[in-house]
Order: structure tokens, then C-alpha cells, then sequence
């Protein structure tokens, strides 16, 4: 059986503290690996806390010996945190999931974009802003 080799980069850590977001997010990755070792698939794992910085992508794209062997990559999660990867995933032929960000400014052959796109998020939202609702917004600071 084959293992495919994944990474997954995402920001666990902002500011010190643990941002529960991608906990959940990464909660439901393992989901989806646990989908498919059921099904009969193998993969090797190996996760990285970004922390939200561009220095500490860099690191891991530079001295992690698991992006040498990586197959696939899932993350970092912001556009421009992308770029440090993609120089590393073009020259090895690595496919990188952009699991949340709506890439704008980046292109390139091995890069998925996950994030819809405004319009097709308009199409779907619009339901539920149709005919006589009434709509509250509220914003924190």
C-alpha cells in the first residue's frame, strides 16, 4: 500500500494565545484522514503551527525534513503566507491546498484554491436575504 505524505500548515497559535478556529479546522481534517483510512488509504500526517508569522513558514519549508518528502500541502491558510510555499511546492511538484484563503494575487500550477468564490458565495447567501426578512448586522470590535 502506498502512503501519501501530507503536511498541514495552519495558524494554532496568534498572538500567544490558541485560536480555536483552526483547531476545529484541523478537528475536521482528521476527520476526513479517518474517512479515508477506512478506506483503505495510508497517510503520513505531520502538522505545523505557523503562529501567524511569515518567518516561522519560512523555517518550516526550510528545515522540516517532512516538506522534503511531502506529497500534498494543506495551508498556510493566508494569501500572502502562500508565497513562501509555492517557490518549494513548484520546484518538487507538490500540490498546496489554500484551504480558506480567496487567492487573488497568486497563481500558479500546483496551487488549489478551497475558498469559493465571491460570486458563487453571493449566489448561495442570497436565499437567505430574499423576499420580506428582516436582516441584523451586529459588529464587534
Amino acid at each position: 500500500m502506498n502512503t501519501l505524505k501530507a503536511v498541514v500548515m495552519l495558524p494554532f497559535h496568534m498572538r500567544g494565545k490558541v485560536n480555536p478556529n483552526y483547531v476545529d479546522f484541523y478537528r475536521g481534517v482528521l476527520l476526513a484522514m479517518e474517512d479515508l483510512k477506512d478506506k483503505g488509504y495510508s497517510i503520513d500526517l505531520s502538522v505545523f503551527d505557523t503562529e501567524n508569522s511569515a518567518t516561522r513558514i519560512k523555517d518550516i519549508v526550510s528545515f522540516e525534513n517532512a516538506m522534503l518528502d511531502a506529497q500534498l500541502i494543506i495551508g498556510p491558510v493566508h494569501e500572502d503566507e502562500l508565497r513562501h510555499v509555492l517557490g518549494h511546492a513548484e520546484d518538487n511538484n507538490i500540490p498546496v491546498i489554500s484551504p480558506l484563503a480567496d487567492v487573488e494575487s497568486l497563481s500558479s500550477p500546483v496551487l488549489f484554491q478551497m475558498q469559493s468564490e465571491n460570486d458563487y458565495k453571493n449566489i448561495k447567501f442570497e436565499p437567505f436575504v430574499a423576499d420580506d426578512r428582516d436582516i441584523i448586522t451586529i459588529y464587534a470590535a
